[in-house]
């Protein structure tokens, strides 16, 4: 989390990535191995791992298809709304 807030993108996925699918083995609430995932997509974005990004999503859609944050990685993913790489998801105009 401190890589992310350093805007490190590239290290919060190289450090992000290998653990996701073991994050429940260290504890913690499913908000907060969400949290993980979140930050991981976005991350993704914002270093420009679109590829990785775009499957991440996709997961996400699977995984959360109702969840106002998965339809706005899912959109970002396809380019639906603005393709800068440091919007945040509070600044998606509704």
């Amino acid at each position: 989390m401190q890589a992310f807030g350093d805007e490190r993108y590239d290290e919060v996925v190289e450090l992000i990535r290998p653990v996701r699918s073991i994050a429940n083995r260290f504890g913690g609430s499913h908000a907060q191995r969400d949290v993980l995932d979140l930050t991981l997509i976005e991350a993704a974005f914002r270093v420009g791992q679109r590829d990785l990004a775009k499957a991440l999503a996709a997961e996400r859609v699977a995984a959360r298809p109702t969840s106002p944050l998965t339809g706005l990685f899912a959109r970002r993913a396809t380019g639906s709304i603005g393709s800068d790489a440091h919007q945040h998801p509070s600044s998606e105009q509704s």
